[in-house]
């Protein structure tokens, strides 16, 4: 789950932007067709019997769910295609799911670290070794550095 928790992050603006376009119609349209996405999703998994499946499904749902709310929002609202809308997030996509992965990998391998605070030691190295090698092959560098500049 905690994998497409970016996707309700993310889509959580989505509101915000139709209301300042006007376009509360289409907010509405949204609203309905994810309610109906995401608890035909819970019914779904929890049909399966399993707490694992329903999360998977629930994962499934939310990112079907968040590609379906920008497709309208970029439709309706920003007058343009999905396509554009992938292009900008796709940076911040890859800057926040390779650290992730990479601190899983660990596990992966079958280390097992002997504490939590151990775990979370070894996570945080891991997360901001990679964050930093891609920010800085991705070219963002520049940007966090005037932006820690600035404060």
């Amino acid at each position: 789950m905690s994998i497409v928790v970016w996707t309700q992050i993310v889509g959580a603006t989505n509101g915000s932007i139709f209301q300042a376009r006007d376009k509360t119609k289409y907010l509405f349209r949204t609203g309905i067709c994810s309610t109906v996405l995401i608890v035909s999703g819970i019914f779904f998994g929890i049909f399966l019997g399993n707490i694992s499946k329903l999360a998977m499904v629930l994962s499934i749902v939310f990112f079907i769910n968040f590609l379906f709310s920008f497709w309208m929002l970029s439709r309706f609202a920003l007058n343009t295609n999905l396509w554009f809308v992938i292009k900008i997030l796709i940076k911040p996509f890859l800057l926040s799911i390779l650290p992730t992965a990479a601190s899983l990998a660990w596990i992966i391998f079958g280390i097992n670290p002997s504490s939590n605070f151990f775990q979370l030691v070894i996570n945080t190295f891991i997360f901001g070794i990679v964050f930093l090698i891609e920010t800085w092959r991705t070219g963002d560098i520049k940007f966090v550095m005037n932006f820690i500049k600035k404060e």
